[in-house]
């Protein structure tokens, strides 16, 4: 998470105000101040800084480079802001300049925990796996509480098929963090790849319990469980499907998978139809909007209601449809509904959803 620099410049009293708007997280407010602080004292570091984190934070990544390359210009030993710098690059998959940016924070500050796990978040998505694994175990020595470079440790493990040392991994962030949901589906779906459903299905369960907004367990339960009656599960699926509005959007296209299979195995292929057809169009829109060899299975989960927790679903929903042929497997699961007609806008999707994963695996990183 970032980190706030220490103030330094005035006006402190207008500067405390936007602190106070950020922690309540009225980023709105704080953004109307900061705008007006960066105006009145161009060079006035925090301003910028904050501004940046709260660009951030809502998501805007390329204003959050824009304000924090001039707080960077302004102060550049800070290396908190040089930091945040290396995410706004990161959150655009511009990683040579993450990467650069993190290694800069971590030549201002060698014992700075925070960079080293974003450094390995860089190095996992270049599938240097021993070489993030080496950065999250600096991570986690450097500062003994940082869970989620424990958790991102887990998963270099289980990008390397490690299971067992994943799951000790996990085991060890939620000693950590407990009430840590991705940690906890994460958990789980190591313990699918163990073999331990039962196990797994319980740590789906809790992640959920923790975050009922959070899609991804929901379909990683329902994708591991059969439903041949109206079961629990099945009971929780439908009460999701009933407040599916207020699901984070790219949490809802979670559940639309885990929805689409419950209906397929009660036999109700209208309702499974309608469900994954929806996801199809959203996930249509990720791929166009993708770099496909950028965006493969991203490990941190950094909250689902964050623009960092869509863009992993972005990269994770842009791998399935690549590795499993998503399209195609929704055309044959379909073509033999009653009248055997697949439908136009299906075939259509399908069609436009399998040039736009070749084009984006064509084009230049």
């Amino acid at each position: 998470m970032a980190k706030i620099a220490k103030i330094s410049s005035p006006p402190i009293a207008e500067y405390k105000r936007a602190m106070g708007h950020f922690e309540k997280n009225e980023l709105d407010k704080a953004s109307t101040i900061l705008d007006g602080l960066i105006k009145s004292h161009p060079n006035f570091f925090e301003a910028w800084h904050l501004l940046g984190v709260v660009a951030l934070k809502t998501g805007a990544n390329a204003d959050a480079q824009t304000y924090l390359e001039r707080a960077v210009a302004i102060r550049p030993k800070a290396e908190v802001a040089v930091n945040n710098l290396g995410t706004a690059y990161l959150q655009q998959s511009k990683l040579n300049e993450a990467a650069d940016h993190y290694r800069k924070a971590i030549a201002l500050k060698p014992d700075y925990s925070v960079a080293h796990n974003h450094l390995g978040s860089v190095l996992l998505l270049e599938d240097r796996i021993e070489d993030a694994i080496g950065a999250f175990r600096r991570a986690s020595l450097l500062d003994k509480k940082n869970s989620e470079a424990v958790n991102n440790l887990a998963a270099a493990y289980s990008k390397l098929e490690r299971y067992e040392d994943a799951e000790s991994a996990y085991r060890a962030a939620l000693a950590l963090k407990p009430f840590y949901p991705q940690a906890h589906c994460n958990l789980g779906g190591t313990l699918v790849q163990l073999g331990r459903f039962e196990e797994a299905r319980n740590s789906f369960i809790t992640a959920i319990a923790m975050n009922n907004r959070y899609g991804e367990p929901y379909q990683t339960l329902a994708y591991n469980h059969k439903f041949d009656r109206e079961d629990g599960i099945g009971k929780m699926l439908v009460r999701a499907e009933g407040e599916i509005e207020e699901f984070p959007p790219f949490d809802r296209i979670f559940v639309h998978f885990a929805l689409g299979k419950y209906y397929n195995d009660l036999k109700q292929p209208d309702a499974a139809f309608k469900h994954l057809s929806t996801i199809g169009k959203v996930a249509l829109l990720q791929v166009r909007a993708s770099r496909l060899r950028q965006f493969v299975e991203r490990p941190i989960r950094f909250g689902s209601t964050s623009e960092d927790g869509a863009k992993v679903l972005q990269r994770r929903l842009v791998h399935r449809l690549s590795r499993e042929n998503l399209f195609e497997r929704l055309l044959l699961r379909f073509a033999e509904r009653g009248d055997g007609v697949v439908p136009d806008e299906l075939n259509e999707l399908c069609e436009a959803g399998s040039a736009a994963v070749v084009r984006s695996l064509e084009e230049p990183l």
